[in-house]
């Protein structure tokens, strides 16, 4: 039962549809803050206390960091909570997705690999919003890249259970 529910959802995920981001795989659920010095980015993790959603975020924005509750040395974020878990000082292992989708990639090279977003925004930053759910199942996938300057310089997955 449960290995023919698991092909249903293969079956119907959209082409854009991973889990992997920088070799970590969101379905894991494991607490992530690692900061790549020869990068400058940060993989971090975030969870609602119940449980129910879950992010990746792949960023340099301290500020989201912080957001993700981990502590940045020798930075006063914008809001006055600085976070107060330690990161971990690491190599990450990619600044991609399973997809291909790597940081510095432009908004037509990641419409190429994924295909057209279900919703773009503009404002100080272009991002490309890709989301999914399979209507009788949870959770439901969404998936952001965020351009400045015509590159990609940040990835989010997050996965909602709702409720």
């Amino acid at each position: 039962m449960i290995a023919s529910l698991c092909i249903a959802l293969i079956i119907h995920q959209p082409k854009w549809f991973c889990t992997k981001l920088s070799g970590y795989d969101i379905e894991k659920r494991s607490d992530i803050g690692i900061y790549d010095s020869k990068s400058g980015f940060y993989l971090c993790s975030t969870s609602e206390c119940d449980g129910g959603y879950y992010s990746l975020v792949l960023t340099r924005d301290r500020n989201v960091v912080t957001e993700c509750g981990y502590l940045v040395p020798n930075f006063t974020p914008r809001e006055h909570d600085n976070g107060t878990v330690r990161l971990h000082y690491r190599p990450l292992r990619s600044l991609s997705t399973a997809k291909g989708v790597k940081i510095g990639d432009t908004p037509a090279e990641v419409r190429l690999l994924l295909g057209k977003p279900s919703k773009t925004e503009r404002d100080e930053f272009l991002t490309y919003h890709y989301k999914w759910s399979d209507k009788d199942s949870r959770p439901d996938y969404d998936q952001s890249y965020v351009f400045k300057a015509g590159k990609l310089i940040e990835i989010r997955f997050d996965r909602d259970e709702g409720g």
